[in-house]
């Protein structure tokens, strides 16, 4: 069983890519399981979509970094709880731990973010036992692209046609940088993608994309998520 993840800013193309990767590992006769975090209809994704939506008398940015990681870490525990992943070949995830351990870290000064993306992965995989991912792909976008993007999303059930509170240019460039930082120290579990054609300002073809993910995931071994 490999359990691969897919991350990246906002916009950067993860659930196109997740289902491309679901149906290409189906289509070789593999048991696949796809998973997209948070789930905005369970009972936790619901209090994370107000808080995310800024529709509850406080939002994701006004409650402390480790009180908001516990949030995501707990709407995680929930969906693992009654699944058996043995059961599977591949778990695909759209975002994972290391949503959580970026954009919880960038409300924090520079010197604090190390320490505090240790504890996020301490807390899901240690405490909370989640398992660790095999690969993560981390999609690459810049933040002026990310926000194109996300305009164009229309109605979403947690913000509706507006973007939630972590989707200003700010604060996406600085967890484009975060990501980029967690991925570039783990390289044998983390792989880069850049998604942008180069010299324009707009998406590589998705087909594109998938082909660089897939020629990945058929290599024998993957490494793990960071310790």
């Amino acid at each position: 069983m490999r359990i691969i993840v897919l991350e990246g800013i906002d916009g950067a193309g993860k659930t196109i890519q997740a289902k491309m990767m679901l149906e290409a590992l189906r289509g070789q006769g593999n048991k696949c399981l796809g998973l997209s975090f948070p789930d905005y209809t369970s009972f936790i994704g619901r209090q994370i979509g107000g808080l995310l939506g800024g529709n509850l008398n406080i939002d994701a940015q006004s409650i402390d970094p480790h009180s908001m990681a516990l949030w995501f870490a707990t709407e995680r525990l929930q969906c693992f709880r009654n699944l058996n992943p043995s059961l599977y070949d591949y778990i695909i995830l759209n975002r994972y731990t290391t949503s959580n351990a970026v954009y919880q870290s960038l409300r924090l000064p520079l010197s604090q973010r190390r320490a505090f993306v240790r504890w996020v992965l301490e807390l899901e995989h240690e405490e909370f036992a989640l398992p660790k991912a095999h690969t993560t792909f981390v999609l690459d976008i810049d933040e002026n692209l990310s926000t194109h993007n996300v305009a164009k999303k229309g109605f979403r059930c947690y913000c509706g046609y507006s973007p939630d509170v972590y989707e200003n240019t700010s604060t996406l460039a600085s967890a484009r940088g975060i990501y980029r930082t967690i991925a570039e120290d783990e390289p044998s579990s983390f792989k880069i993608v850049d998604c942008m054609l180069s010299g324009l300002h707009s998406m590589r073809p998705a087909q594109d994309i998938h082909r660089e993910i897939m020629d990945v995931v058929s290599r024998p071994f993957c490494g793990t998520l960071i310790k």
